[in-house]
């Protein structure tokens, strides 16, 4: 009797482990399903949405009445350098006039500049333009915080542009277009500057750094100045980085000095004290 009893205690621990083992896999499984159909749903609705902008852009695209306004650097001598600017329009009536409009984003006005039709519906306009060489500031102000208050774009070359189709008293513009040229023939790297200031907008710290070297950097300095004199800080020229605290210099102005191994020099102001 002992012994049937031991067996069947055995069988039923047996059949307990069993059904654990079994409840457990099945719901590993459930899991694993669940993670699959999430991942397929998940996988479906990002195709769908991606299909969805991809119909809307072409449907945006469809109704312009005018293309995006295509920019290429076709020719320098010295500063002087040449861009041509592709467009094409459709829907318009032959005797329609097509004008383009751009100016330096430093001036008030747009100068107005003349139009070839190279094709049926398709335009260009090429721009001779004085460049001015020489490196793009990007200037982060921010408080102790790192909450960025300001940034500073700063590069003369960036320039806005429009065209205008006039059909006798009916006048139709595109959008007003942006576009920095030191992005298209600049040898010269963007500086990045961060100041951090406190609340009496004084600078307590500064970062310089560089994201890549197209002219290499021979020496990237913050000048400190105070009246007639002045304080110098070298950045790292072979990480080209540097961060320096300010809270006990006597300052009232800041200035960025990149040396180029081309022998070329430029100053950046960064902040004034009368600013």
């Amino acid at each position: 009797m002992e012994k049937h009893i031991k067996l069947i205690l055995i069988l039923l621990s047996a059949s307990l482990i069993l059904n654990f083992y079994t409840i457990s896999k099945i719901n590993q499984m459930s899991d694993l399903t669940k993670r699959e159909i999430r991942s397929l749903i998940e996988g479906i609705v990002e195709d769908d949405l991606e299909d969805i902008n991809e119909e809307i852009k072409q449907i945006k695209e469809n109704q312009r009445w005018i293309s995006y306004i295509e920019v290429s650097q076709v020719g320098a001598d010295g500063n002087m350098q040449t861009y041509k600017f592709n467009w094409s329009i459709k829907d318009y009536k032959l005797d329609s006039k097509v004008i383009f409009y751009c100016r330096n984003s430093e001036n008030d006005t747009y100068e107005q500049f003349d139009v070839n039709e190279i094709s049926q519906g398709n335009y260009v306009a090429e721009l001779q333009i004085t460049f001015t060489d020489g490196p793009e500031w990007v200037i982060r102000y921010t408080d102790n915080s790192g909450h960025i208050n300001t940034i500073k774009n700063i590069s003369p070359n960036i320039y806005e542009y429009y065209v205008a189709l006039e059909d006798g008293d009916h006048i139709v513009t595109s959008g007003v277009e942006s576009i920095n040229l030191s992005k298209l023939s600049q040898p010269y790297s963007e500086i990045h500057a961060e100041i951090m200031t406190n609340k009496e907008n004084k600078p307590m710290q500064v970062k310089l750094f560089i994201n890549e070297n197209k002219i290499n950097t021979k020496n990237l300095i913050l000048e400190a100045h105070n009246g007639n004199n002045k304080e110098e800080f070298s950045a790292d020229n072979e990480k080209l980085w540097g961060s320096w605290v300010l809270t006990n210099k006597a300052f009232d102005k800041l200035i960025i000095r990149a040396e180029y191994e081309n022998g070329e020099t430029f100053n950046k102001e960064i902040w004034n004290e009368s600013n």
